[in-house]
């Protein structure tokens, strides 16, 4: 019996253990991949939160890595924890590379790193489900020893009864003819325990030594320790329906693990195809979205284009405006020069003017001058003829002196007046000129503003083409992005699936442990009721 309850305690705190232990191993290393990938795909702030949940998961695979070892393993399973551990390193360098790889050339990069690294995740998981594929075959092998030992035991002691009544037969058939009450104390001894009543009686024994005596006494002692042994085997089988149970209720937890796995394996794939399904249209829309962003470009280069010519055009015609105007000042006070000018012409013909009169009545007097010196030489007679000559002459000289002076006058006059009208004219003219320079300045400041504005449209018209550039160039990036996304998906997918595949595996494994763990127990239940036939109650 004890060596039944060593299979049995094998197989519940090794094999058992083993086994649930590879199974969190398994999970590990899975959630691992995802953490790797979902790093890859997530912004640069959001990185290192995985990169902590990697670090965390590998901590916990050391322990269970270390819990494993301390479980008495065999040289096949030393092995394969050799190899997952070189494997299980050769992983985690390569993690920190793809990190390195996403840190510094973006996603793309890191992705295609990551694809490489297909042989070290199924060498991972292989090692792993190779080290269950083990310990599913030792249990098996356990439950058959157990079996084999349970039906040994059954059979030893069907045995060991036959053997008490052929003894207890024989040894009455010795005796009858001697001793007929320690015999027949013998035979109840017997019959009892072909009966199956093994309870602790009063040994019954004379003061002689010989031989019937001592067959007393021995079958006593074997009906004692038949009774001991029944309760052994008794006791032992409760036990192993108490593993057996543990058991099945470890295989169903572990059968509920998978189903658990395999389930969110199952949605991570479906949701990877349904991802599949939008990058698609993503990708589709971002090439919309960055034609559309093109035609933008190209109509905002058209409208700098335009704003710049209408610049300078606007330019041009201020500057004209500005020319008109130094133009038209330079004009304007031409003309004011000029009214100055023939203002002071008219002050000095009114000067001209008074002079001339002067010379008029100095005409006048001096012809009447030579009126008197003719009648003073007409008295004198032949005396003043040559003197009346000389007043002659200076009246015709006073005369046309009077005759030149209203002459003068009379141009004076006339420059007077022109000047007068000139005056009005120039001053008519000033004033038109000043309109005309205040209505060119006004159209120089309008024409300011114009260019005032286009050139801030000028300048709106740039900025929107550099937003229409940078938005491209998002789109660009945006749309390379998306497509890289699309493939991470994709991947993300196919390795969804190769996971609901192992982990469909792993579940038959964990299904075969609880049939056989339900097949021990209908063992331990047989042969409880076996033993239940015996009554060894005190």
């Amino acid at each position: 019996m004890s060596i039944t309850n060593n299979y049995v305690d094998t197989m519940y705190n090794k094999e058992l253990k083993q086994i649930q232990t590879i199974s969190d191993l398994r999970k590990l290393n899975s959630d691992n991949e995802v953490e790797l990938l979902l790093l890859i795909l997530s912004s640069s702030e959001e990185q290192s939160k995985f990169s902590s949940k990697i670090a965390e998961n590998k901590k916990k695979i050391f322990e269970l890595v270390d819990q494993y070892q301390s479980l008495d393993i065999d040289t096949y399973q030393s092995d394969q924890l050799t190899a997952f551990k070189a494997n299980f390193q050769a992983f985690d360098s390569f993690g920190k590379s793809i990190m390195l790889v996403a840190q510094t050339n973006g996603t793309s990069a890191a992705f295609a790193t990551f694809k490489t690294g297909n042989m070290i995740y199924a060498g991972l998981d292989n090692g792993l489900l190779s080290l269950a594929n083990h310990s599913a075959e030792n249990a098996n092998k356990l439950k058959n020893q157990i079996q084999n030992n349970s039906e040994l035991s059954s059979k030893i002691l069907i045995i060991v009864l036959i053997s008490s009544i052929l003894l207890c037969a024989i040894i009455g058939w010795l005796i009858t003819t001697s001793i007929s009450k320690p015999l027949n104390r013998v035979v109840a001894i017997a019959n009892e325990i072909s009966n199956g009543k093994l309870k602790l009686d009063q040994i019954v024994t004379n003061q002689s030594k010989n031989e019937i005596n001592t067959l007393n006494i021995a079958m006593n002692m074997m009906k004692d320790n038949l009774r001991a042994i029944i309760n052994d085997v008794s006791r032992r089988s409760d036990e192993i329906l108490i593993f057996s149970q543990q058991l099945a209720d470890a295989s169903g937890q572990i059968a509920s693990s998978t189903n658990q796995i395999a389930m969110t394996t199952s949605q991570l794939a479906n949701g990877s195809t349904e991802q599949t399904q939008s990058s698609v249209l993503i990708v589709q829309m971002m090439k919309e979205t960055r034609s559309q962003v093109e035609i933008g470009y190209q109509e905002a280069n058209t409208t700098v284009m335009e704003a710049k010519k209408s610049t300078i055009v606007a330019i041009e015609g201020q500057d004209s405006i500005n020319k008109a105007i130094e133009h038209l000042t330079i004009i304007a006070e031409s003309v004011t020069e000029a009214s100055k000018l023939i203002d002071d012409l008219g002050n000095q013909s009114n000067k001209i003017g008074e002079i001339i009169t002067l010379i008029t009545e100095i005409s006048n007097q001096t012809n009447l001058l030579a009126l008197n010196a003719a009648i003073e030489a007409a008295r004198a007679g032949e005396a003043g003829h040559g003197f009346a000559v000389v007043a002659d002459e200076v009246r015709k000289l006073a005369e046309e002196s009077k005759d030149a002076s209203n002459k003068i006058i009379g141009l004076v006059k006339g420059i007077q007046i022109s000047s007068k009208d000139s005056m009005i004219i120039m001053q008519n003219n000033k004033k038109s000129v000043e309109e005309q320079v205040f209505l060119n300045e006004i159209s120089g400041s309008s024409l300011s503003k114009i260019v005032e504005h286009v050139k801030r449209t000028e300048f709106d018209a740039q900025h929107i083409s550099k937003m229409f550039e940078g938005l491209n160039e998002d789109a660009y990036k945006v749309l390379s992005l998306t497509q890289n996304i699309s493939d991470l998906i994709q991947a993300s997918a196919a390795s969804s699936e190769e996971i609901a595949a192992t982990t469909e595996e792993q579940t038959s494994i964990v299904e075969y442990m609880a049939e056989s763990s339900k097949d021990l127990a209908k063992l331990a239940h047989n042969l409880k009721g076996n033993l239940n036939k015996f009554s060894v109650e005190e």
